[in-house]
């Protein structure tokens, strides 16, 4: 919906939810929308509704007399006048605080834009967790409209994916007092920064979760999604080792750079001129203010498995304007020798290099060639294992000494019983006389 925030500045036209769902309103939830109907959503105005899409905070209290738009969604009832509340208010959130049908029961992070709290779906009994502004309302670069409109944003971009690879987005909703809320799955892990730093890892084990993750990234590619902020901070890997991929604050869509208004991904989100990225990890077309494509996430997910298996991402450059030149430039940092094999940095090479019409056609074929070079790596080592537990073992009897033959024992014949030679007629004794005689 369109028109002034309560702090009087002027919003712009965002894509209206459905009517709320009659399972959250016995929860007194201000406006929840289930993924599939973001992506299509328009723009329904209301000039007798200017604000967002409100309704009653507090469960208890009576719902039926309040005033209704004309599609029937209920505005918010703070007073008898039913206007809405003049100014920002926020009030404390932690242990126990209900936002809606979910209690929050811890506080799991916060970054520039968002905070986000483990918290419990009281109409299930489901873990979520949910992710708000930091700061409804304030003059920051994230602040803001700015900042609803990337959260916002983020819900459509996940609400379009669906890939076990890539955080789960089970609802969003509009708060009376905190703005826009995601309601995400909750996972149990740590962050792949955190993963990488708890200890030395092969390069086998690097590999599986990232490859996950380049699944999970090909995936919102096929659903024209392109994430432009690929980094380690942004993937999580779970108890199980699974990689995921989160924050799509940033995300555009792939075929329509120019879509109509009611695209939330096709808007542009900041300024002319303003790059957005991580430095150390942004594709070289984007520094130039070009289009990002899905060969731009390429590249940053290459920069990401670089870092992952070598301990150092590939372009040096402390500060943006340094590494905007050695990536346009190629200029790369020696390969450490940290045992990986030459193969799959053969495959890095080409998703790193600056032309992005020079790297993989896509996701897909940069997936298939790490699968088939790590096919044949499992097959050379498993016939090297072979071979060396065949010399070893014939190293072994090699050395081992021979046993030695026990005698055999003469048995003693048992009494009734014939000897072969008993039955030889017997011969002649010759007497020590007769051969005298002789």
């Amino acid at each position: 919906v369109g028109g002034p925030d309560p702090a009087g500045r002027s919003a712009k036209l965002l894509p209206a939810p459905p009517p709320m769902d009659p399972t959250d309103a016995q929860f007194g939830l201000t406006q929840v929308l289930d993924p599939e109907p973001l992506p299509g959503a328009r723009p329904r105005p209301d000039p007798g509704q200017p604000d967002a899409i409100r309704t009653d905070p507090d469960p208890t209290r009576a719902r039926a007399g309040g005033p209704l738009r004309s599609d029937g969604v209920p505005r918010v009832i703070e007073d008898d006048s039913g206007r809405p509340p003049a100014g920002p208010h926020r009030a404390a959130l932690g242990p126990g605080v209900r936002l809606g049908r979910y209690r929050i029961e811890q506080k799991l992070g916060s970054g520039g834009m968002g905070q986000v709290f483990a918290a419990e779906d009281l109409g299930t009994g489901a873990p979520v967790a949910l992710k708000l502004l930091l700061h409804r309302e304030g003059a920051g670069p994230l602040d803001g409209q700015v900042g609803k409109e990337r959260l916002l944003r983020e819900a459509t971009a996940l609400s379009r994916v669906q890939h076990p690879n890539v955080l789960r987005l089970h609802r969003w909703m509009r708060h009376p007092v905190h703005g826009p809320v995601l309601v995400l799955e909750r996972l149990r892990g740590v962050s792949l920064v955190r993963w990488l730093k708890a200890g030395p890892r092969p390069w086998h084990e690097v590999l599986d979760v990232l490859v996950q993750v380049g699944r999970g990234l090909s995936a919102s590619h096929r659903a024209s999604v392109i994430h432009r902020d690929l980094k380690p901070g942004n993937v999580h890997v779970d108890l199980g080792g699974r990689g995921v991929l989160l924050d799509f604050g940033l995300a555009i869509s792939k075929t329509s750079p120019r879509a109509p208004t009611d695209d939330l991904l096709g808007r542009r989100l900041t300024d002319v001129g303003v790059i957005l990225g991580t430095n150390g990890y942004i594709a070289p077309e984007q520094l130039l203010h070009e289009t990002a494509t899905p060969r731009s996430d390429q590249f940053s997910f290459a920069v990401m498995l670089y870092e992952a298996l070598y301990g150092e991402r590939p372009y040096g450059g402390e500060t943006s304007l340094q590494y905007a030149r050695l990536v346009r430039a190629g200029v790369r940092r020696p390969v450490p020798d940290r045992g990986v094999p030459r193969a799959l940095g053969r495959i890095l090479d080409r998703a790193l290099l600056p032309d992005p019409d020079q790297r993989w056609p896509d996701m897909d074929a940069m997936l298939a060639a790490v699968d088939v070079t790590r096919r044949q790596l499992d097959g050379s080592w498993s016939r090297l294992r072979a071979r060396a537990t065949q010399r070893l073992r014939s190293f072994l009897e090699w050395r081992s000494p021979q046993p030695v033959s026990s005698p055999v024992p003469v048995s003693t014949p048992m009494a009734g019983t014939t000897r072969p030679q008993d039955l030889l007629p017997p011969q002649p004794k010759a007497s020590a006389a007769s051969g005298l005689q002789a």
